[in-house]
């Protein structure tokens, strides 16, 4: 039996449960589309897992969280304070 079809048999679930290790770029790709709730719980789960793991990524996506905040709180100020 070919390794893949043994590796299936491992996994009962392997058609519902994708593989959940996500590469640098899949994971920055992810990060945005997080944002706006628009990722699978099993994207979610490999972000998470991959955040985790990998150093850089946890860094840039603490740094668009930041970036994020910062955009948020300029757009308050701005709307709640009268322009000259």
């Amino acid at each position: 039996m070919p390794r893949t079809q043994l590796a299936a048999l491992d996994r009962p679930h392997a058609k519902e449960a994708p593989d959940l290790m996500l590469s640098c770029a899949k994971a920055r790709e992810l990060q945005s589309e997080s944002r706006g709730g628009t990722v699978s719980l099993w994207q979610r789960a490999g972000l998470w897992l991959h955040m985790r793991l990998c150093p850089p990524c946890a860094h840039t996506d603490k740094s668009l969280c930041a970036t994020l905040s910062l955009l948020r709180e300029l757009r308050d100020r701005d709307g709640k304070q009268p322009r000259s």
